[in-house]
């Protein structure tokens, strides 16, 4: 098996003299830039001389400094092929756990709550969309997804719970709350709010045992079974979508189509999309 620069060097350098290990260290450390420096490049860049580096690929078992390079160079394409095969491993990962979780989805949703979220959706009067920390996303897409629809769709705070926001809501309101690991306080406490007034409360989580989901009264999960320790927020986009979709599929009253009308108009008048 060839020896890597850095074991031959690791092997001789008690013999070097203290200008040659000048070399050695430096050859140690800036590997890729060595790969491209003239020995007397590298002489000026150790602190030492030309002599002194062609020197040390002498002492170190090479036929010249032109030999040692050549043996920097292929160390340094083999490691960038080491480093591109773990990224390339995590990507792979990552694309593995999503794909298990999206096809684990379909038979753990249960449908009825599904479509009992819809309805409450629709029937809603007002709707407040909880999220906060690595949920806040989720949140925000289905908050500016609803609107479009209905009005009167409000979004908590990413960084804390504003006891106002909640102060317009009614028995006849729904409240949306993710809640995705790590669980965040400020959710528990926008719940328990909503509770007291007597809002539905429909929970998104990755499973129903989750710290919140057990307080729902609708109730859909991400990740139910799953016991690896890979969580993932894409589910909850997809579900949001699916709220959305079918939203959009019952709602046939004037308000809404009206709201559409409108809402194009203004961006057409703005030119806010680019096609």
């Amino acid at each position: 098996m060839k020896r890597t620069l850095e074991q031959i060097i690791r092997k001789w350098y008690p013999s070097l003299s203290k200008g040659q290990q000048k070399v050695a260290d430096y050859l140690m450390k800036h590997q890729e830039k060595s790969a491209f420096l003239t020995a007397s490049e590298l002489g000026k860049e150790a602190g030492t001389s030309e002599t002194t580096v062609i020197r040390v690929s002498y002492v170190l078992g090479f036929r010249g400094y032109s030999d040692m390079q050549q043996t920097i160079r292929e160390d340094w394409l083999d490691q960038g092929q080491v480093d591109n095969e773990e990224e390339a491993d995590v990507f792979k990962r990552v694309v593995r756990e999503e794909q298990e979780i999206y096809e684990r989805l379909p038979s753990q949703l249960d449908l009825v709550d599904a479509q009992k979220a819809v309805d409450a959706l629709q029937a809603a009067d007002k709707v407040y969309i909880g999220s906060h920390g690595s949920s806040y996303a989720a949140g925000y897409w289905l908050y500016y997804s609803l609107r479009r629809w209905k009005q009167g769709v409000f979004l908590s705070e990413p960084s804390g719970v504003l006891v106002e926001d909640l102060s317009d809501l009614t028995e006849d309101s729904l409240f949306i709350l993710f809640s995705f690991p790590r669980y965040r306080k400020e959710g528990k406490d926008l719940l328990s709010l909503a509770r007291r007034i007597g809002a539905t409360v429909l929970v998104i989580t990755n499973w129903r045992f989750s710290p919140l989901g057990r307080e729902a009264d609708i109730l859909l999960t991400t990740e139910e079974g799953r016991t690896t320790d890979y969580h993932s927020i894409a589910p909850a986009m997809t579900i949001s979508e699916m709220l959305v979709q079918g939203l959009a599929e019952q709602e046939e009253n004037d308000v809404s189509s009206k709201k559409q009308q409108r809402l194009e108009m203004l961006y057409a008048h703005q030119n806010i999309y680019l096609e």
